[in-house]
């Protein structure tokens, strides 16, 4: 497919903005490196060790542990054949179709054929002994014919969905579609019959194709330049069906011609052309609808002309989030940016820690993937799983959820500022440890159902968000060090709290999460607290978004431990 991009004379302000973000994030991102190699060094006390142990207890085993399965008795005749589906008879009484078992035949001498339409069929003598059991295993040879296809050197030649490189080829016996494409010519599609051991010759000469333009569309109908990567540019696409050239103009809604954009010379049927919101001076257009307009030429002087509306809107924000909570937002507190309409966005996270003990390393690597999709103007929808993977293998833990937020349009400016808030909720399912769902709740994420406020103020690339929540989980939170307590449903709150900062295509922040006691208690504050450091980067020309994250669970200052870990996403 060929890909061409007109590039202005202000492209090299967005390089700069880039690394100027680039710049920004050096610090958070040192700190998340830092974190993710020595993270089996920053700990402190037996936090890690008393999470380890909770999530280590096994399930218990019923039963015999000495008892074996019972095995069924073996089919006194087994036929298996590659491929399977094929017809059996025994002694010309049809018996079934593969792969086949037959219990009720009796000792002796039998004759067995096995066909299936296209293949050779097989006749074979076979013994049924008193005991014991028989297993026949056939490959079925296939009855084939040839093919050459006589034609242009350079044209492409299939045969289903076959290519023949040199023309020829050996097939099933049948009747076959042959296509012959070469750009620039018409493609001819014909039907042969192949028989058996034979050879079936096809000729074929192509005619030149008229000039003509179709599939002219933009990949999205609206967008925002100053978004990162290549969600903050449209693509327009059409198929071509000869040689020639084009030019993609970029008009006003009053007609104005703003950037043409050279296209071609085209040597094949896919083109495609990026426009990234500027102007032929390289500014970036207002907000507004434009019109994409493509003027083509073929070899022989035909034109043609197709167009398509786009609009410029930077009402459409989209920023990469973490769903590490599972929700959309920093690591441990949402935050009220949904993804426009069939935007999407599809990440994964893992973070460890890992130190030495007097039984053998020990470790924990908490990792979540997942999808966020836009799925109104104000409300998206994330879908996510994760697991708790431990140095030792059987103690893992597997979650799976859901979780939906509510935000309003928010002004977005240098300088302006804004308060908002929206509504964000969901539930999640935690595999159970040791027979029970009671465990620790690592991620500020315990298994149940949840709704939260999160309110948020932003002043230009900054937002700062507090996030008042309310979970009823049918377990309660349990780190060990007493008897596991009984299964009930159990209410209590979180406060989540954040800062993020978005320069173009980076974005960085901190976040932490506070959990209280249950409701039917005292009130209060429980131990362990959780806090973060994450730091995104929208590769440059691609929708690849990679990631650095740090994260600690706190009992006190004296016992503790650090996580440190990557993710890597898909923004489009």
């Amino acid at each position: 497919m060929r890909y061409t991009r007109s590039v202005g004379g202000g492209r090299l302000s967005g390089v700069q903005r880039y690394a100027h973000g680039v710049r920004f994030a050096t610090l958070i991102c040192a700190v998340a490196i830092v974190a993710s190699l020595g993270s089996c060094a920053i700990v402190a006390g037996s936090t890690l060790e008393t999470v380890i142990d909770a999530e280590s207890a096994r399930r218990p085993v019923s039963g015999d542990a000495d008892a074996s399965p019972v095995r069924a008795d073996e089919p006194r005749l087994r036929v298996i054949t590659r491929p399977d589906d094929a017809r059996v008879s025994i002694d010309n009484r049809y018996v079934g179709r593969t792969p086949l078992d037959i219990d009720d035949i009796a000792p002796g001498r039998y004759w067995l054929y096995v066909e299936k339409e296209g293949f050779v069929q097989i006749e074979r003598r076979i013994t049924i002994e008193e005991r014991g059991s028989l297993v026949i295993e056939l490959e079925l040879e296939q009855i084939t014919g040839f093919l050459q296809v006589d034609t242009d050197r350079a044209a492409t030649i299939t045969v289903g969905s076959r290519r023949l490189d040199d023309g020829f080829a050996e097939l099933p016996i049948g009747i076959h579609t042959v296509r012959v494409e070469r750009f620039g010519y018409q493609p001819q599609i014909h039907r042969v019959v192949v028989d058996t051991d034979r050879l079936t010759r096809l000729s074929i000469d192509l005619e030149p194709a008229p000039f003509a333009v179709d599939g002219f569309a933009a990949s999205r109908r609206a967008f925002n330049p100053d978004n990162p990567g290549l969600t903050g540019t449209v693509t327009v696409r059409f198929r071509v069906t000869a040689p020639g050239d084009g030019t993609l103009l970029i008009r006003s809604q009053s007609g104005e011609l703003l950037r043409s954009i050279a296209v071609g010379p085209f040597a094949e049927w896919d083109q495609s052309v990026l426009w990234d919101g500027t102007d032929s001076g390289g500014r970036r257009v207002p907000d507004g609808e434009y019109q994409a307009e493509l003027e083509a030429i073929g070899g022989s002087g035909q034109s043609q002309i197709r167009r398509t509306a786009v609009r410029v809107d930077r009402s459409l924000i989209v920023r990469y989030r973490s769903i590490w909570g599972g929700y959309a937002g920093l690591l441990y507190a949402p935050t009220l940016d949904p993804l426009p309409p069939g935007q999407v966005q599809l990440s994964g996270q893992i973070a460890g820690a890992a130190l030495p003990t007097a039984e053998g390393w020990v470790g924990r690597f908490p990792a979540r993937i997942g999808a966020r999709i836009g799925v109104a103007r104000s409300v998206e929808l994330v879908v996510h799983g994760g697991a708790i993977l431990h140095v030792a293998p059987g103690s893992e833990r597997w979650s799976a959820g859901a979780a939906a937020t509510w935000a309003p349009r928010q002004a977005r400016g240098a300088t302006a500022a804004s308060v908002a808030a929206g509504l964000v909720g969901g539930a999640l399912y935690q595999s159970p440890i040791g027979g029970s769902y009671a465990g620790p709740d690592s991620q500020a994420s315990h298994l149940g159902f949840f709704a939260g406020v999160p309110v948020s103020l932003r002043l230009a690339s900054v937002t700062a968000t507090i996030s008042p929540e309310v979970r009823l989980s049918p377990a309660p939170v349990w780190y060990g060090g007493s008897p596991r307590p009984d299964e009930a449903w159990v209410g209590f709150g979180y406060l989540r709290y954040g800062i993020a900062v978005d320069i173009g295509a980076v974005t960085a922040g901190v976040s932490g999460a506070l959990r209280t006691t249950p409701f039917s208690g005292p009130f209060g504050v429980e131990a362990p607290y959780l806090a973060g450091a994450e730091a995104h980067v929208v590769l440059p020309g691609l929708p690849v978004v990679v990631s650095l994250i740090a994260a600690a669970e706190i009992e006190s200052s004296r016992n503790f431990y650090a996580m440190g870990g990557f993710g890597v996403g898909l923004l489009f």
